[in-house]
């Protein structure tokens, strides 16, 4: 099949192509099922987890703040707690992810038990007992984002393959989406809750929020203990047969992807003298920096006294709406041009013209409105920056843990306490507290423009180590023509599976489709 060389009608294909006729019809099901069982399972699970994690807003501005009496710095010591939790887990469950016999049930077991903290949630009298259960919550809510980014790192071809696109970007964008939409219905399950549940069994509307996040969490954790496969390598799952089995993990040698080794203080040494994992993780500090003030656009509206509960919490969801749809077109534009172009045009120009506008501050109302759905660009960053580190550390699964573990969980460190003093939210600050935000806002505009450059050092840091083996290769031309391993390299990874002892063939037939 002769693919064409016109940027625009690859990303086309990237978009919509997820199937492509020159695999053959074998492969072809599996990656179906792939998308079933694994990225359809990880998308409904991050949704989830966002309902989870972002409650604490839209129940904060829904009578939450006026039952206890919340008018302080609560909001974002609650946000503390959730946040250091995040990252006191990050680490030791990423790691626990990689390992091939615990991948299965990590990812479950943390919804799980989120999902019951949610409801309990419902229950807290003061607001002590909600800073314990936002600990908890976010002890096990907040691994599941890198977590799943390292499963599906695993599964899918971070190289093209017979001239197709890396498969990895286009279900990255659809996942990343899915944290997007999360939000969107936390705000219209607020507004339900607040009109039609308000009083119900003795509930306020904030509450029922709360019960019916967590109702819908604990169905999606159940089904990830029964359909979560873990890794390629971990034991062979029920719905997949031998042959398919055997197949995923021929796709991983196909695209160079090396199996989970065990973890070794030289391999932390080498981790921590590298590059990656201080570009990556400063990186992802300013980018949540410069976020932080999107995440508000509710607090601006309620303090300008004239807008519904309602409004308060349905108007920043066309951010999300812009956010979802930014992350599936950004990223998989990320397989056709140079990663850094969508990051860059997106991420950083959507987010500098929101701080830039707000740093301003009296202006028009519908500038401010303009202001925070470009911000909703910023959309691409995120699935674009792991999904880098996804394809850059395919070689070494156990560097590519520690640097994704640690960037999120630096990332977390710096996210939970720079907001106490760039954007208090208590009402004796001045200009300096929400929504004014006299100083956030410009260290907001500063912070854009820095992970910007620090994700173009990223790839001529990359390109430099490509030069140093002999390579050139761009991210978007790094292509496998066809099945790359020997008799030898198969035996050798189809022994440590889980396996009959005999070598496994995927016989093809004479029209050339495996059967």
């Amino acid at each position: 099949m002769v693919m064409t060389s016109n940027k625009f009608v690859q990303w086309l294909r990237s978009l919509f192509v997820w199937y492509p006729k020159n695999y053959e019809l074998f492969e072809r099901k599996l990656l179906f099922k792939l998308d079933i069982s694994i990225l359809a399972y990880c998308c409904v699970a991050t949704f989830a987890a966002n309902l989870d994690s972002a409650n604490i807003s839209s129940a904060f501005v829904s009578g939450m703040k006026e039952d206890l009496n919340l008018y302080g710095n609560e909001l974002n010591w609650l946000n503390i707690a959730y946040q250091m939790a995040v990252v006191t887990a990050q680490i030791p469950m990423v790691l626990l992810s990689s390992r091939a016999r615990f991948a299965p049930y990590v990812v479950p077991s943390m919804q799980f038990a989120f999902g019951l903290l949610t409801i309990l949630q419902s229950q807290v009298k003061n607001i002590h007992h909600l800073y314990l259960l936002r600990f908890l919550v976010g002890f096990f809510d907040g691994p599941n984002y890198v977590c799943v980014h390292y499963v599906l790192g695993k599964w899918y071809g971070t190289k093209g393959f017979r001239g197709n696109k890396a498969e990895l970007w286009s279900r990255t964008s659809v996942f990343f989406a899915s944290t997007s939409l999360g939000r969107i219905v936390n705000s219209y399950l607020q507004v339900a809750a607040y009109k039609n549940l308000s009083g119900v069994y003795g509930y306020k509307g904030w509450q029922w929020l709360f019960i019916i996040d967590g109702i819908i969490t604990i169905p999606v954790a159940i089904a990830g203990f029964i359909f979560f496969p873990g890794l390629p390598e971990s034991p062979k799952p029920w719905w997949l047969s031998t042959e398919e089995y055997t197949l995923a993990n021929k796709r991983r040698i196909r695209y160079k992807v090396e199996k989970a080794d065990n973890i070794t203080f030289q391999k932390v040494k080498t981790t921590f003298t590298d590059w990656k994992i201080y570009v990556f993780s400063l990186s992802y500090i300013s980018m949540l920096i410069a976020w932080y003030p999107t995440l508000y656009f509710s607090l601006w509206l309620k303090a300008q006294n004239k807008y519904s509960v309602a409004q308060i919490n349905i108007y920043p969801t066309v951010q999300n709406i812009i956010n979802a749809v930014t992350s599936f077109l950004g990223t998989t534009s990320a397989a056709v041009i140079s990663p850094w172009k969508p990051y860059i045009l997106l991420n950083v120009a959507g987010n500098a013209i929101f701080t830039l506008i707000m740093t301003i501050y009296n202006v028009p109302v519908p500038a401010v409105f303009f202001a925070f759905y470009i911000a909703g660009l910023i959309g691409a960053g995120s699935p674009v920056l792991f999904s880098t580190i996804n394809r850059v550390l395919r070689h070494d699964q156990e560097q590519k843990a520690i640097v994704m573990a640690f960037t999120m969980s630096s990332a977390m460190f710096v996210y939970t306490w720079a907001p106490l003093g760039l954007f208090p939210t208590a009402e004796k600050e001045g200009d300096r507290e929400a929504p004014r935000w006299k100083i956030g806002y410009p260290a907001a505009l500063a912070f854009s423009l820095l992970m910007g450059i620090l994700f173009i050092l990223s790839d001529f840091l990359e390109a430099r180590d490509k030069a140093k083996l002999g390579s050139t290769v761009k991210a978007e031309d790094d292509v496998v023509t066809d099945d790359e391993y020997s008799e030898e390299e198969e035996y050798r990874e189809n022994s440590s599976l889980d396996l009959p002892v005999e070598v496994i063939e995927i016989v093809e037939d004479p029209k050339g489709k495996t059967s």
